[in-house]
C-alpha cells in the first residue's frame, strides 16, 4: 500500500471516530481530505494523482491563464484564456471522440477521414477538396460558382461540355423570355418507313421526317399536340398519299413524289396543311 492510501484510510478512520465523539456528545471538525498528491519528477515535471472524490490536480482561480511553452519560455505551443476559454494549439490536435459541438475551424485544415457535419454550416473563403464533394441534401450556393471540368446532372440529363461548351439536354427545355440563338439552326429529324400497300396511321415524330416506303402507300396522320411542326420528305421513286381523313386537315389528298415535300402544323390535336406540296 502507498502513502497516499495510508493517508486516505486514515482519514476515513478519524472521520468515523469524530461522527461517534458526536454521538456521545463531543464536537470535533471534521478534517479535510487529502484529494490530491502530487511530486516532482527526476525530468522536470510534475506527476499528479487524484486520490479524493472532489480531488483536482490543477486549479486555476479569477480568470487566469494556462500557459506551456518551450524554447525556454519563448514560443508558446498550449494556451488557455483564463476569461473566454479560448484554448490555441501549435500543434496537431488529436480528438478520439466523434462529435464536436460549436467549433470554428480557422487557417488551413487537413482531414484524412470523414467530415460529417449535421446542421447549417459557413464555408468563409476558398473551400478546395482533391477527393470530389458528396452533398446528400440541398447544396445552397450565394455569389458566383466555378465548375471546371464539365457538368453533368443525373449521368446525361443534362450536361455541358468542359472544353466546347456544348449544352445538351434530355427533356423538354422551356424557354419564358427571349432565346438568341446565333449559327444555322439545326432541327430534329426522323425516318419512317411504312411498309403497308394500304392506307397506314403514322405519326411524325420529328421536324423533319424522311418518307422511305418500299412502294407506293397511302398514308393517314395521327393525333398531334398543338404548336408541333413537321416537314414530310418523299425520299423514295414511288408515290405516297397523305390522305385528307382522320386528324388530317388538307387541301385534299396531297401526293408526293420522289423529293417532294409536304408541310403541316399542330392546332388542336389535328395537322392543318399550311403550304402546298412542293412538287420538286
Amino acid at each position: 500500500m502507498n502513502e497516499t492510501n495510508k493517508k486516505y484510510i486514515a482519514w476515513i478512520i478519524v472521520v468515523i471516530a469524530v461522527l461517534v465523539a458526536g454521538f456521545l456528545g463531543v464536537t470535533y471538525p471534521i478534517p479535510t481530505p487529502p484529494v490530491s498528491t502530487s511530486q516532482a519528477l527526476a525530468t522536470g515535471g510534475i506527476k499528479c494523482h487524484s486520490v479524493g472524490p472532489t480531488g483536482n490536480c490543477v486549479e486555476v482561480w479569477n480568470g487566469g491563464d494556462i500557459r506551456i511553452y518551450s524554447n525556454q519560455g519563448t514560443t508558446s505551443k498550449f494556451s488557455v484564456d483564463g476569461a473566454t476559454g479560448d484554448t490555441t494549439v501549435a500543434g496537431n490536435l488529436a480528438i478520439s471522440g466523434s462529435t464536436v459541438n460549436g467549433g470554428i475551424i480557422e487557417n488551413n485544415t487537413a482531414i484524412t477521414g470523414t467530415l460529417t457535419v449535421t446542421g447549417a454550416t459557413s464555408l468563409v473563403g476558398v473551400a478546395t477538396t482533391t477527393a470530389g464533394l458528396a452533398v446528400g441534401g440541398n447544396l445552397t450556393v450565394t455569389g458566383a460558382t466555378a465548375l471546371n471540368g464539365g457538368l453533368a446532372m443525373d449521368t446525361n440529363k443534362f450536361t455541358v461540355a468542359d472544353t466546347s461548351g456544348n449544352v445538351s439536354t434530355a427533356g423538354t427545355l422551356a424557354v419564358t423570355g427571349i432565346a438568341t440563338f446565333s449559327g444555322f439552326d439545326v432541327y430534329s429529324s426522323a425516318s419512317i418507313t411504312p411498309t403497308e400497300s394500304a392506307t397506314v396511321t403514322f405519326t411524325p415524330t420529328a421536324f423533319l421526317v424522311t418518307l422511305t416506303p418500299a412502294g407506293a402507300v397511302g398514308i393517314a396522320l395521327s393525333a398531334c399536340t398543338s404548336g408541333q411542326w413537321t416537314v414530310l420528305y418523299n425520299s423514295v421513286n414511288a408515290n405516297v398519299v397523305i390522305t385528307d381523313t382522320g386528324n388530317g386537315v388538307l387541301a385534299g389528298n396531297q401526293t408526293l413524289g420522289q423529293y417532294d415535300t409536304l408541310p403541316l402544323a399542330c392546332f388542336g390535336s389535328k395537322w392543318v396543311q399550311v403550304g402546298a406540296v412542293s412538287a420538286n
